[in-house]
């Protein structure tokens, strides 16, 4: 699962766009942009990759959620007791969603204790990488 943000008048972290996939088939389930609910007070384009024309073009051909809340109802269709979210940073993910699940693998988390193997597991970890920083540094 992975979701990209844009600030607005609102919020600091609005979601802006959302993908989920199937770990097991490769099956794209979620992959849209998220209309944005206030005025956008900055798109965050060099991190997100989102920009006023591309939201615009999503919007206007019904390719965009109409808001936050619609995409985490299409989102929890998916998800059960059991099923494991994947993905970087999540914590990020999950309070731009509102969501709370259980069963999450943190590639963020799982690399820095990779890394710092010898921490307790109460410590807070000396270093987490960023995921594009993770793919040019350790992979």
């Amino acid at each position: 699962m992975g979701c990209k943000i844009i600030e607005t008048t609102l919020c600091t972290s609005e979601l802006a766009f959302i993908t989920a996939i199937d770990f097991l088939t490769g099956e794209v389930l979620i992959n849209s942009y998220v209309a944005p609910t206030a005025p956008v007070t900055n798109w965050l384009t060099p991190v997100s990759g989102i920009t006023p024309e591309k939201m615009d073009a999503a919007v206007t051909n019904g390719k965009a959620f109409r808001s936050n809340v619609d995409a985490r109802h299409a989102l929890q269709t998916f998800l059960n007791c059991d099923t494991v979210l994947i993905g970087h940073a999540l914590h990020h993910d999950l309070r731009t969603l509102d969501l709370i699940h259980g069963r999450i693998v943190d590639t963020s988390v799982v690399t820095a204790e990779a890394v710092f193997s010898n921490f307790a597991a109460k410590t807070v970890l000396p270093r987490v990488w960023e995921l594009k920083a993770l793919a040019q540094e350790l992979i």
